[in-house]
């Protein structure tokens, strides 16, 4: 595997976890309600990059294409539509601000994360690349 593709591959999903886990303190401890948006965004961004890099990634070991669909709907990320209405509700101007509720927002993002085990798989993904 070319190693620019294998090393963008390691940063995008080790920036989703990192992601994730700052959401943890942001649950934990809150924060500024930008510091939030900053990190969904991040992780929005991160997300929008996985299956291309899975897919380029298996074209260049040979996969013939009928085998490039269910691996590129195995890493779709799909918790990046609950990610970017929350983005969308953060920005919004009259939205609160104060610790209790980025508290909650972090506690929402981490719930939307977590459903189907989405970051557990890109944890055991990870494991596997190196």
């Amino acid at each position: 595997m070319n190693d620019r593709l294998s090393e963008r591959l390691k940063v995008v999903i080790d920036e989703i976890i990192d992601g994730y886990e700052k959401l943890k303190e942001i649950e934990l401890q809150g924060t500024e309600k930008e510091n939030l948006r900053k990190e969904l965004i991040r992780i929005r961004d991160a997300c929008e990059e996985v299956p291309s890099l899975f897919a380029e990634t298996a074209r260049e070991i040979g996969l013939d294409v009928e085998k490039l669909t269910p691996l590129a709907n195995f890493v779709k990320v799909d918790f990046i539509h609950g990610i970017k209405a929350q983005l969308m509700m953060i920005t919004e101007p009259n939205s609160p601000s104060n610790k209790e509720w980025t508290q909650m927002q972090g506690n929402m993002a981490i719930t939307i994360m977590n459903m189907n085990g989405q970051i557990d798989q890109l944890r055991v993904i990870r494991k596997i690349i190196g």
